[in-house]
């Protein structure tokens, strides 16, 4: 019989696969929020960031509002956040139901 927390256990192994993709993908969409709003030159959500500087040349107010492409991507972002702590919150309450250790039962 296989061990519970060995990649040996197909069960396990495809919870690792997801998480491990999940986490990529937490860690990946911050910066395609802002390569999306480099290419748009707008969707930027702080006064500061519309101020003439190396990587904005050419201000203006425009930048300022709302961008249906880059706020895409900051929802999207957002989702996983919540997806993400569900599933940890998920996970630590099953182990402290079963009586085991969080970090024993969870990534």
């Amino acid at each position: 019989m296989t061990a519970t927390l060995s990649l040996d256990n197909p069960v396990f192994w495809t919870y690792a696969m997801a998480a491990s993709i999940m986490l990529l993908k937490l860690l990946l969409q911050p910066w395609m929020t802002v390569a999306r709003m480099m290419q748009v030159g707008g969707g930027f959500r702080n006064p500061e960031d519309a101020k003439k500087s190396p990587m904005n040349p050419t201000p203006s107010l425009g930048q300022l509002e709302p961008n249906d492409y880059v706020e895409r991507s900051r929802r999207l972002n957002l989702n996983d956040l919540v997806s993400w702590r569900m599933q940890q919150h998920s996970c630590t309450t099953s182990a402290q139901l079963s009586g085991a250790s969080a970090r024993s039962q969870c990534l």
